[in-house]
C-alpha cells in the first residue's frame, strides 16, 4: 500500500469545531478522515502505511505523524479513534456485569504495556473487550479532550449490519497484512466472529474454508463482503469468487458527499475510517 493524501479545497482549518475527525491506527498503518458535519461532506483523507513489529515503534510513528500533520492538533466537534488489531474478545451485553480482565486473558496474552478496554456494540448487543498500548492511549487522550475510543471490530459490525440481507447467510471478511477478521451472519443473526493470522494465500484460503465447514453453511448460497487490504484483481479474490456466487466489495456509505479528491481511493480498503458510524 502507498501513502494517500486527499484534501478538498473547501477544507477550512479555522472551522474544525464543526468537523468530525476519525482515526484508525494499528501496526499496519495510520489513517484519518475529516467530515464537515454541517454539509455531511468528507473533506480530508490521509493514509500512512507501515508494517511494524511492536507498540513502541507504533508510538514513534504516530508521534511523527502528529508533528507533520498540523490539522491533527486542531479542536474537533468529535474525535473518533479506532484501534485495529486481532486481540479482542466479545461477550453479550447481558453478561457485562460479570466482565473482568480475566475474560480477555482467557483468549489472549495481555502485554505489560497494554490496557484492557471495552466498547459496547448496540445492534448485535455485544461488549467488545480489547487491548490498547498504554503509551498510545495516553498520547491520544492528551491530544484530544474527549476522544471516543473503540475497536475496529465495532466499525466492522456496523458495516455488516447496514449491508446484510436477513434472508441469507453472509460473511464480512476484513483483511489486514498479517491477519483477517471474519464476521458470519446466519439469517441476520450473529453466528461467528474470529480473527486468523496468515502468512500466505494458502493460510487464508484454509481458514475461510474451515469457517464455513465448521458452521455447516452453504458457500455457494452465502454472500461475501470484502473490506481492507485486498485487491480486487488478486488471486485471493479469484479464489473467493470460485466458491461464492455473491461477492461484493464494501462501498462508502450513502447519504454523504465525498470530495472529488477521494475518487481514486479504493473505498473498500478505507470504508471503516471514512465512515466509522455509517
Amino acid at each position: 500500500m502507498y501513502e494517500i493524501n486527499c484534501v478538498d479545497e473547501t477544507f477550512d482549518p479555522n472551522f474544525t469545531t464543526e468537523y468530525i475527525l476519525s482515526i484508525q491506527v494499528g501496526l499496519d498503518g495510520f489513517s484519518f478522515c475529516i467530515l464537515d458535519d454541517i454539509r455531511k461532506k468528507h473533506l480530508v483523507f490521509k493514509h500512512y502505511p507501515f508494517l511494524l513489529s511492536n507498540n513502541l515503534f507504533l508510538l514513534k510513528e504516530i508521534d511523527e505523524i502528529f508533528k507533520k500533520e498540523e490539522i491533527l492538533s486542531k479542536n474537533y466537534k468529535r474525535a473518533l479513534i479506532s484501534f485495529a488489531s486481532n486481540k479482542f474478545t466479545t461477550i453479550p451485553l447481558t453478561d457485562q456485569e460479570n466482565y473482568t480482565d480475566s475474560t480477555f486473558t482467557l483468549n489472549h496474552v495481555k502485554e505489560k504495556d497494554e490496557l484492557i478496554l471495552n466498547s459496547t456494540e448496540d445492534f448485535f448487543k455485544l461488549n467488545i473487550i480489547y487491548t490498547v498500548p498504554s503509551g498510545i492511549y495516553n498520547f491520544i487522550t492528551e491530544k484530544f479532550e474527549k476522544p471516543e475510543i473503540s475497536h475496529q471490530l465495532k466499525v466492522l459490525l456496523g458495516i455488516i449490519s447496514r449491508n446484510s440481507n436477513s434472508n441469507r447467510s453472509e460473511a464480512l471478511i476484513s483483511v489486514s497484512k498479517r491477519y483477517f477478521t471474519i464476521i458470519l451472519l446466519k439469517e441476520g443473526k450473529l453466528n461467528l466472529i474470529n480473527s486468523y493470522n496468515y502468512s500466505n494465500n494458502m493460510d487464508f484460503i484454509y481458514y475461510v474454508l474451515q469457517v464455513f465447514k465448521t458452521t455447516e453453511l452453504n458457500m455457494s448460497e452465502s454472500g461475501i463482503f470484502l473490506a481492507g487490504e485486498i485487491k480486487e484483481d488478486s488471486h485471493l479474490v479469484e479464489f473467493i469468487r470460485k466458491h461464492f456466487n455473491k461477492v461484493e466489495f464494501i462501498k462508502l456509505a450513502k447519504g454523504y458527499q465525498y470530495s472529488y479528491t477521494f475518487s481514486d481511493i479504493p473505498s473498500h480498503m478505507f470504508a471503516g475510517v471514512i465512515n466509522p458510524e455509517g
